[in-house]
């Protein structure tokens, strides 16, 4: 790990989460929908929060992206137009409509931190 200090559980939520609303806040304003903002951003910090995080804490590096993911896309369909249904329904709807549609980045985030996370755990690694 070089520079900075490593991450806690609280941090790896925070880097986490923010990046999914800031993406998902950027994919909102421009184009109305989850799109590559969010999926950016997101392999982006579960990559950084499985390098970052403590010994200790490596399990908050694997169950932290699809909950983190989740967020975003929950800020997403609270606040896009949405034709599944209107209010608390129509938006839990949009939820998971987009869920299944970027089901593959939650994938490729948890599992690229994952992969990351054990091979830091390895004896031989530093």
């Amino acid at each position: 790990m070089t520079g900075g200090a490593p991450l806690t559980t609280a941090g790896v939520a925070v880097v986490l989460g923010g990046a999914c609303i800031i993406g998902g806040l950027i994919d909102l304003l421009l184009v109305g929908t989850a799109a590559w903002a969010i999926t950016g951003l997101f392999l982006a910090a579960c990559v950084y929060a499985a390098v970052k995080v403590r010994r200790q804490g490596w399990y908050s590096a694997v169950v932290g992206p699809p909950l983190a993911f989740a967020l975003g896309l929950t800020l997403i369909a609270f606040f896009s137009p949405h034709d599944l249904g209107s209010g608390v329904t129509g938006a839990a709807a949009t939820m998971l409509e987009l869920l299944a549609v970027k089901a593959r980045a939650v994938f490729l985030g948890t599992g690229l931190a994952l992969a990351i996370v054990l091979v830091r755990r390895l004896p031989f690694s530093g």
